[in-house]
């Protein structure tokens, strides 16, 4: 029976002690009367949609005039939905668009390394949302990378 009392003892003391600790570190919670009401909504965002580009985007990386890598990208738009329908004719001259700054991304080394990094996928869809902009007008609100993939030889 005395074997028993330390080892309880102890439990008990550990349990209050992790209590008492739990409650002198909680944060204190005051009840106010604007705690029941509802809080208060966010501005409502400017509805978008989403505009998939049906084919993926090959680039090429050279190096010395050969081959070395090629990057294989899917992209979309976010998009107001008013110019939406714009997208489907304004298609062939969009992915021109896009492949010009996709090889100018290229040559300037862009597809390199940590090609992945948040700083150089922000320049890439920057430069990506000002060509569609330019070709579909201010409706354009993003560009999306739906896919990524870089195959190197």
């Amino acid at each position: 029976m005395k074997k028993l009392i330390i080892p309880v003892a102890l439990l008990i003391l550990g349990t209050a002690s992790g209590i008492g600790a739990g409650i002198m570190t909680a944060r204190p919670t005051t009840h106010t009367a604007s705690d029941d009401s509802a809080p208060p909504s966010p501005a409502p965002a400017e509805a978008t949609t989403y505009v998939p580009l049906d084919e993926a985007f090959v680039v090429p990386i050279l190096r010395n005039g050969a081959t070395t890598s090629i990057v294989v990208m899917s992209l979309g738009l976010e998009i107001l939905p008013a110019d939406a329908p714009k997208v489907a004719p304004m298609t062939p001259k969009l992915r021109d668009q896009f492949l010009q700054v996709l090889y100018d991304h290229a040559n300037t080394g862009g597809f390199d390394g940590m090609f992945t990094a948040p700083d150089v996928m922000r320049q890439l869809r920057n430069r990506l949302r000002a060509a569609a902009s330019e070709t579909i007008g201010a409706g354009v609100r993003d560009i999306l990378v739906t896919d990524l993939s870089r195959q190197d030889y």
